[in-house]
């Protein structure tokens, strides 16, 4: 019994890590094309590529701050493939 029970807490550390590690983030720094609260989708320009994609945790609360025209830094959550997956927060940029 003690075996199964150290195997399975092994694996469980192990599966643990392996969700841990497929997900990576990275800031994008862009312009807000369209802020949709109701949607919880932000829209952003960064270069010459536009994207749109879900937000969740505290971003949620701060997609009702940044409306289009904004120049943010995004923070994405990406799969394990590098694709965006959702944006995690939202930073507005000040005018300088």
């Amino acid at each position: 019994m003690k075996q199964v029970m150290v195997a399975f807490l092994a694996l469980a550390f192990a599966s643990g890590l392996a969700l841990a590690q497929a997900d990576k983030t990275h800031e994008v720094a862009g312009q807000v094309v369209k802020a949709d609260a109701a949607a919880k989708t932000i829209t952003l320009k960064a270069g010459e590529k536009e994207m749109t994609l879900p937000v969740e945790g505290d971003a949620v609360a701060q997609l009702k701050e940044v409306k289009a025209g904004d120049k943010v830094t995004a923070t994405c959550r990406d799969d394990s493939s590098g694709a965006h997956k959702a944006v995690t927060k939202i930073v507005k940029v000040k005018a300088t």
